[in-house]
């Protein structure tokens, strides 16, 4: 996983194994915010979502899953 924040004051680069992202831990991290936000998501719904985007990443490379720009010119980035 690659996060790239770009603007005219930073130039960052945050390079993360995708296993450590999308691993037990990480779920259950992400579980636990999700339920304190009242978000409906199990954590099999969790696991079984995580485990899809590991096989997707595996098949087929990487592939960026966020891009945006500001109107001030910023871009953020993140890669799987």
């Amino acid at each position: 996983m690659k996060i790239r924040i770009r603007s005219k004051e930073t130039n960052l680069t945050l390079r993360l194994p995708t296993g450590m992202v999308f691993n037990r831990v990480g779920i259950g991290m992400a579980y636990g915010f999700l339920k304190k936000k009242n978000m409906p998501l199990t954590k099999d719904q969790a696991l079984l979502f995580a485990k899809g985007i590991r096989e997707f990443r595996r098949r087929n490379g990487p592939w960026k899953l966020v891009e945006v720009y500001s109107a001030d010119g910023e871009l953020v980035e993140i890669w799987i």
